[in-house]
């Protein structure tokens, strides 16, 4: 009574727009919704609104379509009812098979089907004996010679000191890597221009000139320096204006090229094989390549934002992506489905690299953290708070994975044993941010390169 009596004491314009708005409450209670996501998602299509609001759960997408309804006419309501039960059950359980599935899967060509036979046949050989090392690893492990081993070997890496430095270029060195021989370093740089240094000494070898554009990676064959040839295939960059060149060891301009980017790709990393090559692209994609016949047989999306690194597992069967929307995927190339979504940096996730092992991933992230994944239990096994900024490069020492580098915006690379995860030294003397960090087969150097236009030895001190 005291709600009407304050309604008739209101103007009248005022009083007709409450005595609506009770109106508009009344019809929304009596609306009969389906409680199915799905359904809620179809109704809003077809009144043309969002089918999803930021932050918005289920319960609140059919609240809003329920307050949306309120506001139509009678016979608006009724035009609508006509269409939803034209809604068939097929449409959407094809609408939840796509919600499920999350990944876009594109047809491929008989060439990718030829690659995944390949790779399937190069994979499985490799895994067997991969898991027979692996059984005799275990039988060793509480050794006395390989706990001897292991404190040698952190006992020489705690010696570890700037061996050499060198100025690599007129800007940021993007990038460094050592050849699978270990007797050179390939550098990128922010001019536009790829060089291979001599090792130990840094002396220039040789410059490679054709991009022309800020080159972000460079990666060696891998059998550059062992068994391919100088003539053939040696080296892969990629740049800023998602140009990738191929180059030989004999020529300073490139004797190839794969074009299809559209935006900036980050990192390129060749399939163990030597058939293959994957790129990451900031158009929030990665690709695979045919490098021999320079091809592209995969075009993958998956990520919600810009893929930064990619790494292949040692025996060919996977491949791991990171992307600045914090998260890593892992793909089978033997049928190409992502197989696991590796969740828990906050930040992008800027480095990735595989365990020799293959079943154990390192990754990086802006986050200053490092994290170490145990693919077989599909879960995060240890975290490590170790840098105050960016992580920008993560590898594992390349024969065993006894031990791991990783560097930092924070200026140090460091060093940390993977067995029990302790950080055994940190490697300090760059005056601006560090980019790239790789270890050298033989295990006798670190480089890393950064910001200050430069790219540094680091190796055991003798006289320590």
């Amino acid at each position: 009574m005291e709600v009407l009596k304050d309604i008739k004491e209101l103007e009248g314009s005022e009083r007709n727009a409450l005595l609506a708005d009770f109106e508009r409450r009344k019809k929304a209670r009596e609306l009969i919704l389906p409680t199915d996501d799905l359904a809620v998602r179809a109704r809003l299509r077809e009144i043309e609104e969002p089918v999803a609001l930021f932050g918005e759960d289920k319960g609140k997408r059919r609240d809003r379509l329920r307050n949306l309804l309120s506001n139509l006419s009678e016979e608006r309501l009724a035009q609508l009812e006509e269409c939803f039960k034209e809604i068939s059950h097929s449409e959407i359980k094809v609408t939840e098979e796509k919600e499920k599935t999350g990944t876009f899967y594109f047809r491929g060509s008989p060439l990718l089907k030829e690659a995944r036979l390949y790779i399937a046949s190069y994979s499985l050989p490799r895994a067997r004996q991969k898991l027979i090392l692996e059984r005799k690893h275990q039988a060793n492990q509480n050794s006395k010679e390989e706990a001897i081993l292991h404190q040698e070997e952190q006992k020489l890496l705690k010696n570890y000191s700037n061996y050499c430095s060198q100025v690599g270029g007129e800007r940021a060195i993007s990038y460094s890597t050592f050849s699978p021989d270990s007797s050179s370093v390939a550098t990128s740089d922010w001019t536009g221009l790829c060089k291979l240094w001599k090792v130990p000494s840094c002396d220039l070898l040789r410059t490679l000139r054709g991009h022309k554009n800020r080159v972000c990676c460079i990666k060696f064959h891998p059998t550059s320096t062992i068994q391919q040839s100088p003539s053939a295939l040696n080296l892969v960059s990629s740049s800023f204006d998602g140009e990738v060149l191929l180059w030989n060891l004999e020529k300073e301009t490139p004797i190839g090229s794969l074009t299809g980017h559209p935006l900036r790709v980050s990192r390129v990393d060749f399939h163990p094989s030597g058939r293959y090559l994957g790129t990451t692209c900031f158009d929030s994609s990665w690709r695979f390549w045919d490098i021999e016949k320079q091809v592209e047989l995969v075009h993958q999306t998956g990520h919600s934002k810009e893929v930064y690194d990619i790494c292949f597992q040692k025996d060919g069967a996977l491949v791991i992506t990171s992307g600045l929307d914090s998260m890593c995927r892992l793909w089978d190339l033997r049928t190409g489905r992502c197989i696991m979504v590796l969740q828990g940096h906050v930040k992008p996730v800027m480095a990735v690299d595989f365990h020799p092992n293959g079943h154990v991933v390192l990754t990086g992230s802006d986050d200053h953290t490092l994290k170490l994944w145990e693919l077989r239990q599909r879960q995060c096994s240890y975290t490590i708070p170790g840098h105050t900024n960016t992580v920008s490069c993560v590898k594992f020492e390349p024969n065993h994975g006894r031990y791991f580098v990783s560097s930092s915006y924070d200026l140090s690379v460091k060093i940390w044993s993977n067995k029990n995860w302790l950080h055994l030294k940190t490697l300090e003397a760059h005056t601006c941010k560090i980019l790239s960090c790789d270890i050298a087969r033989d295990n006798k150097f670190v480089v890393s390169s950064s910001f200050d236009r430069t790219f540094k030895l680091w190796a055991e001190d003798k006289e320590l």
